[in-house]
């Protein structure tokens, strides 16, 4: 399939049924992404991995420019409602960068036996997270109306910033407030423990790199959990940050030969296509079938990608 989609044998009936198909998963994913509250970037590379016979090294470099493109398309809307702002993500989108493109340089070189059982390892742990944020959505409904909210509360639980953080804050300026679009109330936010933030970013980074993946399942529980963030702000900021970090690896895979357009070009146009549906679907669609239905089509996927490794 490498000499099929990147050589020069001019186009044949494999070729166009292939860009079919990865333009109906795509479509797919982006759909059930936004439903489900999932990241469309990080389903597209293990699911194109465990059911075409494409290389991996293509299906990364696809799957980097899908999470970018994504990511770009998003910024504008979540700047102008003031959810992410560009002086939290650059020191974190810095340190991703340079994790992704040690990663990229990395992934590139290593066995596809080992990018393989990555790849299904990474499949059961977004699984995991999705089953585990569904349980706390659910929890968060059940809650009396009189309760905290799940960010007020989780707020008070997070010390305030101490030593080099602390002076970062103030430096930075890592603190402020913005309207929440749903509730229309002020939230206001600092940032807390920017180091040691950094040196995650720096391995989500890599992970991202080397896999091909967007990295929002990993930079929102550390921009909201470590850091302190509102889980809205988080989600925002995590795109600007993967805007960097895909961008960085992209470029490594670039140079390499292993983005190849006709596998891009079907993948981004049917997430688009899929996220804009799936926006509609919002509110109609069950979130709880649809992450459902994720969570098992990820699991079974995860478990015959880690039998066709170690079988």
């Amino acid at each position: 399939m490498i000499e099929l989609l990147g050589g020069g044998a001019g186009p044949t009936a494999e070729m166009y049924v292939t860009m079919g198909a990865l333009l109906v998963l795509c479509f797919l994913i982006g759909t059930a992404a936004v439903v489900a509250g999932v990241g469309g970037g990080v389903m597209f590379v293990p699911l194109a991995s465990a059911l075409f016979t494409i290389h991996v090294d293509f299906i990364r470099g696809a799957g980097l420019m899908v999470a970018l493109v994504g990511a770009i398309a998003a910024a504008p809307a979540l700047m102008e409602k003031r959810l992410s702002r560009i002086r939290i993500s650059i020191p974190l989108a810095l340190a991703g960068s340079v994790g992704s493109i040690i990663g990229a340089r990395v992934g590139l070189l290593v066995p596809e036996n080992a990018i393989m059982l990555a790849l299904a390892i990474l499949m059961l742990a977004v699984a995991a997270q999705t089953a585990y944020q569904g349980w706390r959505d659910r929890r968060g409904k059940a809650r009396p109306a009189d309760a905290p909210a799940a960010e007020d509360a989780g707020d008070e639980a997070v010390p305030p910033p101490e030593g080099l953080s602390a002076r970062l804050v103030r430096s930075w300026q890592l603190q402020g407030s913005y309207i929440d679009p749903g509730s229309g109330q002020p939230v206001s936010w600092q940032v807390r423990r920017i180091v040691p933030a950094m040196v995650l970013f720096i391995g989500v980074g890599m992970i991202g790199g080397a896999l091909g993946v967007g990295a929002g399942w990993a930079n929102v529980p550390v921009l909201a959990s470590l850091m302190g963030l509102p889980v809205k702000m988080a989600a925002a900021t995590s795109g600007l940050i993967i805007i960097a970090n895909s961008g960085s690896a992209a470029w490594v895979y670039l140079r390499q030969g292993a983005l190849d357009p006709l596998i891009i070009m079907p993948a981004v146009a049917g997430m688009i296509a899929g996220t804009r549906v799936g926006a509609k679907l919002l509110g109609h669609a069950r979130p709880e079938t649809v992450r459902l239905l994720v969570i098992t089509v990820l699991v079974l996927a995860g478990a015959r990608t880690l039998w066709g490794v170690l079988a």
